[in-house]
C-alpha cells in the first residue's frame, strides 16, 4: 500500500496536482482524464494504478 501511495503521489506531481492542494479528487478517474488530456494517450483509471 505504501508503494502504491508513493506512485500515486508522484503521478499527481507529474500532472501538476500536488497532494496538499488536491488530496482527494472528487472523482477517482480525474488523474486518468488529466493524463489523457495532456498527452493525448487514452488512459483508464485501472491503467494508472
Amino acid at each position: 500500500m505504501a508503494i502504491w501511495d508513493e506512485h500515486k503521489s508522484e503521478l499527481k506531481n507529474a500532472l501538476t496536482l500536488c497532494d496538499w492542494a488536491f488530496p482527494r479528487p472528487s472523482r477517482s478517474s480525474i488523474e486518468a482524464e488529466l493524463f489523457s488530456a495532456v498527452t493525448g494517450i487514452d488512459t483508464t483509471e485501472e491503467e494508472m494504478d
